[in-house]
């Protein structure tokens, strides 16, 4: 896993600890817009 990558799988795991998967959909298609 490179640094580059680590922000966006500790957010996924916050999301799905947090039970946000819509939030988890909407944030992968904002970084597909980015």
């Amino acid at each position: 896993m490179s640094e580059k990558d680590k922000p966006t799988v500790l957010l996924e795991y916050y999301l799905k600890k947090l039970r946000l998967p819509t939030m988890l959909r909407e944030y992968a298609s904002m970084a597909a817009v980015c």
